[in-house]
């Protein structure tokens, strides 16, 4: 998609205020060079785990991400019976393998949907990786005294792998590439392809589908915005959904993973870490392509909804927000400049 040098953020309607200090212990070394797949780091991942505090008690959801440099940032979820408590951002710098991860908390400001409380929260909690990849810590505050314990975990998207229907038209499976227009992009010997040459045209046409789509990103710590893992998945080669490495990114935007650019941003963050596969069920129905009946997107990310029934506005409508190719199949895929890579991609012709 287009380059943006800033990411976009909205006032809130509500400020929550958040003082304290994140530790994170790291028990190795951090290998930070920038390497596309294979790399190791010994911080980056999602947390899981649960909070409490006097006779309150939710989850915790974390996830944290290297920047280079032996910089971190990220953000972590405090949230009680399936809302957000609050959300802090964090940001950090290490002092090397034998000394600690410090990093410094603030509260999210801007308004998202998911933010829902308008209580304020002030506090310090101290977070220490140990061993064991656990995230402890220590609250205080509006809150009250309490503690929150995480650990680091390994997601895998339910529909991973998840083999076409009968009736559907196989677009890639690490060896059939005849449904792509001039298919130019890299064959790696696990069955993937790796976006390179150019982007990427489909040859069927379709008004309506569910289009399955499994990538990964590489790993570009020092990269940021949109130059971090950045390709597309087109719908009817105009409508861009965005494929990029925006793990430990929130809110995220309009221009971040799972969202539709300029058309409608991914609630939540389903993103994996980078070098992590992920999946894409896409939902496409054309309808009359008026302003009155306007194509409309659903997009489940990992499993997890982050857009459901998107409606193109008029001012999009049969060119999308940029970058596509009108005369083009159902999809196309972008050629971003980054070695993304795609497999087990097929399409599910619909109705209507």
């Amino acid at each position: 998609m287009k380059s943006m040098s800033t990411r976009l953020f909205h006032p809130g309607l509500q400020t929550l205020v958040f003082a304290g200090i994140a530790t994170l212990q790291a028990i190795f070394p951090h290998p930070l060079k920038a390497q596309p797949y294979g790399a190791i780091d010994p911080v980056m991942g999602i947390y899981e785990g649960k909070w409490s505090a006097q006779d309150q008690h939710g989850t915790v959801k974390a996830q944290i991400r290297p920047l280079g440099d032996s910089k971190y940032d990220g953000f972590i979820m405090i949230q009680s019976h399936g809302s957000n408590v609050t959300v802090l951002n964090l940001t950090g710098t290490s002092g090397g393998a034998d000394a600690p991860l410090t990093m410094t908390a603030s509260t999210i400001t801007a308004k998202t949907d998911e933010v829902l409380s308008k209580a304020s929260f002030k506090g310090e909690i101290s977070l220490q990786r140990t061993a064991a990849n656990k995230l402890t810590g220590k609250l205080s505050g509006d809150l009250g005294e309490g503690e929150l314990d995480a650990v680091r975990v390994t997601k895998k998207s339910p529909t991973l792998g998840a083999k076409a229907p009968a009736n559907a038209i196989v677009m890639f499976d690490g060896k059939t590439t005849n449904q792509w227009e001039d298919f130019h992009f890299l064959l790696n010997e696990d069955g993937s392809m790796q976006v390179q040459k150019g982007t990427m045209n489909s040859k069927p046409k379709l008004d309506n589908f569910k289009l399955h789509v499994e990538f990964r990103t590489p790993f570009m710590p020092q990269a940021q915005g949109q130059a971090r893992g950045n390709s597309g998945v087109y719908l009817q080669s105009i409508y861009e959904v965005q494929v990029l490495d925006s793990f430990g990114l929130y809110p995220l935007q309009i221009n971040d993973c799972g969202s539709v650019y300029g058309i409608q941003r991914a609630k939540g963050n389903e993103c994996y870490p980078p070098m992590e596969w992920q999946t894409y069920d896409i939902e496409y129905h054309q309808h009359d392509n008026t302003a009155q009946n306007p194509p409309e997107i659903t997009i489940v990310h990992n499993g997890i909804p982050v857009i459901e029934k998107a409606r193109v506005p008029e001012k999009l409508l049969g060119i999308g927000g940029g970058g596509g190719n009108p005369k083009g199949g159902f999809t196309m895929l972008q050629d971003h400049g980054n070695p993304v890579q795609f497999r087990n991609i097929w399409v599910q012709p619909l109705s209507q």
